[in-house]
């Protein structure tokens, strides 16, 4: 293949600006192989900035320097993300972090967290954290508000509520006694955390949200009841109903209003709502001392802090909100011996805990709450048809569909869970199961009847139990909902008007088949929505289908149709038909289908038509608006095509015009191939721009020439500004010297670097890590709760590779759990392998599902655990954490699942989530 035919077409060039050449391979035998090339790191001043700045870079060293070229077109192609920024803007957010949008840098983040295999949701939120704007200060609270002032919020203190109308389980009944009282509270070790938090929100002037994220029926309630008792007990408590009222709450809240606290159980049923979202954030920034204490299941929590498509984040609010909250984990079963020990005391004064005690795995909440007796009846007891209706209520929970379900979904569903025999029935069937299904055993049912309007008569809805819903979330990771269900879902549930918007939902949460059912009864008509309608069916190999899709989204004037009809059909091999699209629409006057058709032309052996497409384009001239000042990507694009045609047709001197025209109006792919083309004058240009700066010390301008000169092929000049900068004690320098010594086996000299390298930077974190390298080494005295320097980071990373290479498992080992314990994300995984290679299988295992059970850790453990099983020889074993993981709403987990049922040979598997998902 000729050089110019492996060139991508170059369709959005960016600005033009000072541009320092991406690091090439040497050509030369022998030559030391360099990543490719590190970008500027200019001081900042401390602050937001420079903290999202750290971050960024660290992510980009870690994912091994990916060019700007390649970020700005995976992050363009993927819808799933908030933005696509240009790629200069992508070199200002990783370089300086900013300035730039949030969603800018979370899109950026997002792809970099994807290349280092960390959890992209948490790397995003952690950039929301960071960037989240500071609320110029308020007036402060009168330390006692006047006799005059009345109560904007009326409460009435925790014991004056019942605590089942608060959402508190009542606790399975035994034998024949039914008391209504709650039993005895065991607290534990969140218990204690919850209460610190609260007692700390009376000696702070603002407002705190405090969130208690665990599963169903594992005592969220409870521990935030028992906690307002304890630390609050004179507080009013508010407890809103729905979205509405807590608005007109916040709305009218009162610079003298008096603390309370916020009960939100359930939080969901209020960040549904935007609004909502924001006026809670808006009242956490005034003075106060009132809490809002909320609580949620952990997939409502992932969800909600899950960043989704540009333009259509409906949730952002909400996950701004929560990113901003004091969030405490409430784990499943009584595990600590201290925790089982009262439990077995308590239960000696009730007969409730003593049964419950017994249940397995230390799930007593669950079995007090009546779930295990819940899911044991829906296993082993109930009839087909009861389990039929049970099983439409957990899939429709599955798919998001949490309120009171009616009796016409259920008619319409249950046979998908039957055979044909059992499909036969009377013409009573429904009301037979229905009432089996609501029956109460030990105070708790699996359906509860309701009714929506305010007469009294039948219910014409039904809610499922909490523990049952979560049971099937778990039973569900095995493999789609059947079509019939969820098609049913979309003909009794989802109104017309939201069926666009649910399938964006569902298409994010990787329920593919339920979004495609979704935009089929929309009757997409709307661009956007027929292109998405397109890709979700060539997703499955409608390939027809998917085609007329894109052309209904293409004529309503979507701007990506084009891309993605005849990417489409080049992909099938209709190379002519996707050339008549862009001939059609060339024909029209649509620049970018003429830009894209002569690129095809001339690519495919037609260079005469294909320069007369881009000479014409060229002859319309800059389109860009002169204010404010900007580039005509499409215009410059065009000049780009016609210098690698022009350069494959030998006319070199033409090309070198045309070059240097784009790049005088702003392309800087243009600025790289004339660099390309003449290394000389780069080298020359390079050397004016950085040399004096460099021979005056300037840390940056060393690296700009020793990255520059790297590329332009001289390596003798490229290590001596290398070495140059490390003397100088620039740490990146050092880290890049240690890295390139070890490759040349100077092991002890690149441990010397990699040490300096550590030392030099002025932090307590590295300062206890320095300590791990002394003989004996000092433990470590103190916990760091945000991310370290990134040079120093690695330095310690590359010095225990190191370790482990020389064969000293131990200290490698000790600086994997200290590094561990700071808070370094990826020494989980380094620590985790070490152990598997060392045969300590469980207790890697052990390690590594600890940090699984701790919700605040996100996805990032469960693709850890995926890699250990992978590294130890279970790769099968690797399906569990990744399905986990992919429930928990990660797309990347998805993917690399589908990849891994592939490996195991199993394709049928891969195949069904690729095109239905989960």
């Amino acid at each position: 293949m000729d050089a110019d035919e492996s060139r991508p077409v170059r369709r959005q060039p960016a600005a033009a600006g000072k541009r320092v050449p991406v690091r090439r391979q040497p050509a030369a035998a022998g030559n030391r192989v360099r990543r490719p090339r590190k970008l500027a790191r200019p001081e900042l001043d401390a602050g937001p900035q420079q903290e999202v700045r750290d971050m960024l870079y660290d992510l980009h060293e870690n994912a091994g320097r990916p060019t700007l070229e390649d970020l700005e077109k995976r992050i363009r192609v993927d819808d799933r993300l908030d933005s696509s920024p240009k790629k200069d803007q992508i070199h200002k957010i990783i370089s300086r972090g900013g300035p730039a949008s949030l969603d800018d840098v979370r899109a950026v983040a997002r792809m970099l967290a994807r290349d280092c295999r960390q959890d992209e949701y948490k790397a995003a939120a952690q950039v929301a954290q960071l960037m989240r704007p500071i609320e110029p200060p308020s007036p402060p609270v009168p330390a006692a508000p006047s006799a005059a002032a009345a109560s904007a919020v009326a409460g009435r203190p925790v014991a004056h509520w019942n605590p089942y109308v608060l959402g508190v389980h009542q606790a399975v009944s035994v034998g024949r006694d039914a008391s209504s009282e709650l039993p005895p509270f065991v607290p534990r070790r969140h218990d204690f955390q919850l209460r610190n938090a609260l007692a700390a929100t009376t000696k702070q002037d603002q407002h705190h949200l405090l969130v208690l994220v665990g599963g169903s029926s594992t005592g969220k309630s409870r521990s935030a009841l028992e906690a307002v008792r304890a630390c609050l007990p004179d507080h009013p408590l508010v407890v809103p109903l729905e979205a509405d009222e807590l608005r007109d709450t916040l709305r009218d809240w009162s610079a003298e209003q008096r603390p309370v606290v916020l009960w939100l159980n359930e939080m969901q049923r209020f960040l549904d709502s935007p609004e909502t979202a924001l006026e809670l954030r808006r009242w956490l920034t005034r003075h106060g001392r009132s809490v809002a204490l909320g609580t949620l299941w952990p997939d409502y929590f992932y969800d909600l802090t899950s960043v989704v498509a540009q333009g259509h984040d409906g949730q952002g609010e909400s996950r701004e909100l929560l990113n901003s909250a004091e969030v405490v984990v409430v784990p499943e079963a009584f595990e600590e011996p201290a925790d089982l020990a009262q439990l077995q005391e308590a239960a000696q004064h009730d007969e409730r805990l003593t049964v419950a005690a017994r249940a397995p795995r230390g799930q007593v909440i669950q079995a007090l709450s009546g779930g295990l007796t819940l899911v044991d009846r829906y296993e082993r007891v109930l009839d087909p048809h009861c389990r039929a209706l049970i099983s439409a209520a957990m899939d429709a929970h599955w798919l998001g569909f949490t309120g009171p379900l009616p009796q016409t979904y259920f008619e319409a569903a249950a046979g998908a869970y039957l055979t044909g025999p059992q499909r036969v029935a009377a013409a009573t069937w429904f009301a037979a199961a229905i009432g089996r299904a609501t029956a109460t055993v030990n105070g708790v049912a699996a359906l509860t009847p309701t009714r929506s309007v305010p007469t009294v008569g039948p219910a014409d809805g039904y809610l499922l139990a909490d523990y049952l819903a979560q049971h099937g979330r778990g039973a569900r990771a095995s493999g789609p909902v059947p079509a019939d269900v969820s098609q049913a879902l979309v003909d009794h549930l989802v109104p017309a008007e939201e069926r666009s918007a649910s399938a964006r939902r569902a298409e994010e949460r990787g329920f593919f088949r339920f979004a495609e059912q979704l935009l089929r009864a929309a009757g997409p008509t709307d661009g956007d929505d027929a292109r998405r309608l397109g890709l979700l069916l060539d997703r499955r190999g409608d390939v027809a289908g998917a085609e007329a899709a894109l052309r209904v989204s293409l004529d309503a004037g979507d701007i990506l149709a084009m891309s993605e009809l005849t990417k489409l059909l080049d992909k099938h091999g209709r190379h002519d038909d996707a050339v008549a699209v862009l001939r059609e629409h060339a024909e029209r006057g649509d620049r970018s289908a003429m830009l894209d058709l002569g690129a095809t032309l001339w690519r495919r052996g037609r260079a005469p038509e294909g320069e007369r497409w881009l000479r014409t384009l060229l002859d319309l001239g800059d389109q860009a608006p002169a204010h404010p000042p900007s580039i005509d990507l499409i215009w410059t694009g065009a000049m780009y095509e016609m210098a690698l045609l022009q350069e494959r047709m030998v006319r070199a001197d033409e090309a070198d015009a045309m070059l240097r025209q784009a790049a005088r109006e702003g392309s800087s792919d243009a600025v790289q191939l004339l660099e390309e083309r003449h290394p000389d004058e780069a080298v020359r240009r390079l050397k004016e721009s950085w040399l004096a700066d460099a021979e005056a010390g300037d840390w940056n301008a060393m690296r700009q020439l020793c990255f520059g000169l790297a590329e332009a092929g001289d390596e003798e000049g490229s290590a001596h500004w290398l070495r140059r900068g490390a003397v100088a004690g620039d740490l990146e320098a050092m880290l890049d010297l240690a890295r390139d010594l070890r490759r040349e086996d100077r092991v002890e000299e690149a441990k010397g670097w990699l040490r300096k390298a550590v030392e030099g930077w002025n932090h307590p974190y590295v300062r206890c890590m320095v300590s791990l390298l002394e003989r004996p080494p000092r433990p470590p005295d103190w916990r760091i709760d945000s991310h370290c320097s990134s040079t120093a980071t690695y330095a310690l990373e590359e010095l225990g590779e190191i370790m482990e290479t020389e064969g000293d498992d131990e200290s490698a080992e000790a600086l994997w759990k200290a590094m561990d314990e700071f808070g370094y994300s990826s020494a989980l995984r380094c620590w985790s392998l070490l152990l598997g290679r060392r045969g300590e299988h469980e207790e890697a295992e052990r390690l590594v599902r600890a940090r699984i059970d701790d919700e605040e850790n996100g996805t990032g453990p469960l693709h850890v655990l995926a890699d250990l099983f992978r590294e130890i020889g279970r790769p099968d074993a690797a399906e569990e954490p990744l399905r986990e993981a992919a429930r928990r709403g990660n797309s990347y987990s998805l993917d690399q699942l589908i990849k891994l049922l592939d490996e195991l040979g199993r394709g049928g598997e891969a195949d069904e989530l690729r095109r239905h998902g989960l």
